[in-house]
């Protein structure tokens, strides 16, 4: 686990989207390995009601909050923040940042992670330029990607995002473990009465 750096940032919380449907060790495994890598002592798991890009979530919102507290209970440094949960989608990031912000719920700097796939669609992002000034990209990097195929798409965004920008996002690339689960791969096993222990 290594992380790239250009301008070390202090970070008071890092944020981890998504739609933890259901959530597992691979959710929580990175969140914690990048908080320790970037010294953050608060992550802030953030489901969402429905991602505009992707897919519906299976289980409803109370089902996800629950499967979430009950993952990360003996875990101090989590919190979850049930904003987007029961808002009518769609929900963008851009609006949950600056609801955290008016509400006190953000300290210091804030890092957002993303896996290095979402660069692809950044573009789309709503209000992505005011987004990048609010928080740091947080980018994760799994086996089988590299550092080298991540800074190749940073610097194709560069046209659109400007060099600061991209330069930001190649200081906060870090490295993480390959955590061989998928929350598809956990509803199809539930689905079929398989065990779903150590995931």
């Amino acid at each position: 686990m290594s992380r790239m750096l250009v301008d070390m940032a202090v970070y008071g919380q890092i944020i981890f989207g998504g739609t933890f449907d259901p959530v597992h060790l691979g959710h929580t495994g990175i969140a914690g390995e990048i908080a320790q890598t970037l010294g953050v002592t608060r992550i802030m798991l953030l489901p969402t009601a429905g991602n505009p890009l992707k897919h519906h979530a299976a289980a409803t919102p109370a089902q996800r909050l629950d499967m979430l507290r009950l993952a990360t209970a003996h875990e101090i440094f989590f919190e979850i923040c049930d904003y987007e949960l029961f808002r009518t989608p769609p929900t963008y990031t851009i609006d949950t940042v600056e609801y955290l912000t008016s509400a006190g719920r953000l300290t210091g700097h804030t890092g957002f992670i993303i896996g290095a796939d979402s660069l692809n669609d950044l573009h789309h992002w709503r209000r992505v330029d005011e987004l990048l000034t609010m928080v740091d990209l947080v980018i994760a990097v799994r086996p089988p990607e590299d550092l080298s195929s991540v800074w190749e798409k940073i610097n194709s965004l560069k046209p659109r995002f400007g060099n600061e920008s991209a330069e930001r996002m190649k200081s906060n690339i870090v490295r993480t473990k390959l955590y061989d689960i998928s929350s598809t791969e956990i509803r199809s096993r539930a689905a079929e009465g398989k065990s779903l222990a150590g995931l």
